[in-house]
């Protein structure tokens, strides 16, 4: 909003709009043993809090995964198993990091990829978490068009960003926060604004029971409007809810797409999505795809679902299909 808009609203008393650069704000960032949020653990999270222009708080927790973590992994973060041994699982962070977010913006770069670990991660800690997100990879493109790229290192080039490492939770949290105040600090603000709006919405499940043996069938595998469209590739990103043990003749072995949670095709398919995570959705497509080939049963997601009928299919995430 130009100068003159804002003397004459404050001049008549009438409120200014609302604006999500204003909104109570957190900025994530997670690292993590590998890109299924079924199969993998976080190792790292950051989160910046914000309200208004004014940070309120900073603050970072390694996390024990439980688990090894990968050669790769350690390589890229520099985080090691030792490091990890005596952190805290994360169901003795989980209360706290639920009132962190609680009333913010949850805002991570190619967010589904943190949001979709952190419900997860949240699930097994007997949570449910549930969050308006922003995306700023897709807040990037919307008002820097003229960026060949917008991962988080063309950004911190581009915009001249402060930041100690990469690759770090906390760290790439601030880069985040330090993107929000060169956003605030710009002229076009209805713009930014509205391009936030077209960014932000609140991540919800919108899930249905569905007979598995009753769902139609192209040559084995749970079919067209359900799971695959017209031949195309696997809806991987939260098409499917519960688990991979597909049970009864003819259903396909849905390898690990249920895992992939909310790290979606499109973001990935424009380069953005970090290599991890790319490699996740290319091999749970993959697997999805010829998995009634395999003839492996892997653990439910939903134990108390009854495997051998129901399966869980988000009924509005196949919408966008092609733009994988």
């Amino acid at each position: 909003m130009n100068g003159a808009a804002e003397a004459q609203r404050a001049a008549s008393g009438e409120a200014p709009p609302f604006s999500w650069l204003d909104a109570p704000v957190a900025f994530v960032d997670l690292e993590t043993t590998g890109g299924n949020p079924a199969h993998h653990r976080v190792i790292e999270i950051g989160v910046v809090a914000a309200t208004a222009g004014g940070l309120e708080y900073e603050w970072s927790s390694l996390v024990n995964p439980g688990m090894p973590i990968p050669y790769g992994v350690q390589c890229v973060t520099g985080i090691t198993d030792d490091m990890v041994e005596h952190a805290p699982i994360f169901e003795d962070l989980a209360a706290q990091l639920a009132e962190r977010f609680e009333g913010r913006l949850f805002v991570a770069h190619n967010a589904r990829f943190d949001y979709g670990f952190l419900r997860e991660e949240f699930r097994r800690s007997g949570i449910r978490f549930e969050s308006r997100v922003a995306c700023t990879v897709k807040l990037s493109r919307r008002v820097n068009p003229g960026l060949p790229r917008h991962n988080l290192d063309v950004l911190i080039a581009y915009l001249g960003l402060h930041i100690t490492r990469r690759h770090r939770a906390l760290p790439d949290a601030q880069a985040l926060w330090q993107f929000w105040c060169d956003l605030r600090a710009r002229s076009n603000r209805e713009e930014i604004d509205k391009a936030l709006e077209r960014v932000t919405r609140v991540k919800q499940r919108k899930s249905t029971l569905r007979r598995v043996l009753d769902a139609p069938t192209v040559g084995g595998a749970v079919a067209a409007g359900d799971v695959l469209a017209a031949g195309r590739r696997l809806a991987a990103g939260r098409g499917l809810a519960v688990g991979d043990a597909l049970a009864g003749s003819g259903a396909a072995a849905v390898g690990h797409a249920a895992a992939i949670g909310d790290t979606e095709i499109d973001d990935a398919a424009f380069g953005d999505a970090p290599a991890i995570g790319d490699a996740a959705i290319n091999d749970a497509i993959d697997d999805a795809a010829v998995g009634a080939s395999h003839g492996d049963s892997r653990p439910s997601l939903a134990p108390d679902a009854p495997a051998e009928t129901y399966v869980v299919l988000d009924a509005d995430d196949l919408s966008g299909l092609d733009a994988a």
